[in-house]
């Protein structure tokens, strides 16, 4: 914003009890007792629409902002809050101008582009919830009537990092379980009280394949849940689900509804 500027902008960057806080006032102020540092935020024009492709906010940050230090190299897996406050300098009035979240960074040589998003953009398009089908169309781990309803805590292998080297994380702890066992599932840290999570690609011995590297320091002790194929074999013999599971094995494959004039 403008010296000459009405207002005085405030941006609240958060995951977590983490917070990422700045103003665009010269200097380092303290609004609703929470410290905020001076940054150069030039954002571009706040639109209200229905249409969620123009309710976007994007700000044009410093390229050593340390915000963006969770954004070089790969991006973290939680959504990060962000919210526009500002205050009018004549009477103090605030006002919340602008909520979302953060979608990308956009990298330059001098400056970096956030691209927020309004929360609708993350909210999952309607529809059915369950499907009539062979597999169990249920998430693993979820709770409540007519969930799967494992217990991920019985299923905890807790592991300490050997080494990480790009994809890859190696722990004594996974060759304990057969290959595969931790196939589809993650592991989880915790860093200065946020938590961190990877998607597991592939477990072999004592490697896992994670979907985004992990910046994991060798000795760090991570949660690994694993993951589930969705059959009803898997759910009898590895989780002692068979009770719960959402599928219907003994589905026909031959269509009722068709040509066929057995039916």
């Amino acid at each position: 914003m403008s010296f000459i500027s009405r207002w005085i902008e405030f941006y609240d960057f958060a995951r977590g009890v983490q917070h990422f806080r700045y103003v665009t006032e010269n200097k380092a102020m303290v609004y609703l007792g929470q410290p905020y540092t001076y940054a150069n935020i030039k954002r571009s024009g706040l639109t209200e629409s229905g249409d969620l492709t123009r309710n976007v906010l994007d700000l044009s940050v410093p390229i050593d902002l340390p915000l963006l230090d969770l954004y070089r190299g790969t991006a973290p897996m939680q959504d990060l809050d962000m919210t526009l406050m500002r205050q009018r300098k004549s009477d103090g009035v605030v006002e919340t101008r602008w909520v979302g979240i953060i979608g990308s960074v956009e990298w330059s040589t001098n400056k970096a582009i956030i691209h927020g998003l309004p929360p609708m953009a993350s909210l999952k398009g309607l529809g059915l919830k369950r499907n009539w089908q062979k597999g169990c169309p249920l998430t693993t781990y979820g709770s409540g009537l007519g969930e799967c309803n494992v217990d991920r805590e019985t299923m905890r292998v807790n592991a300490t990092i050997i080494s990480t080297a790009g994809l890859t994380a190696t722990a004594a702890a996974w060759g304990t379980k057969p290959d595969g066992w931790f196939d589809g599932g993650w592991i989880e840290w915790s860093v200065a009280g946020i938590v961190e999570r990877r998607p597991i690609v592939s477990h072999v011995g004592t490697v896992l394949t994670l979907l985004r590297p992990a910046l994991v320091p060798d000795g760090t002790v991570v949660a690994t849940y694993p993951g589930d194929d969705h059959t009803l074999a898997t759910c009898d013999t590895k989780f002692n689900n068979a009770i719960n599971y959402g599928g219907d094995p003994f589905l026909t494959e031959k269509n009722p509804m068709g040509s066929d004039p057995i039916y």
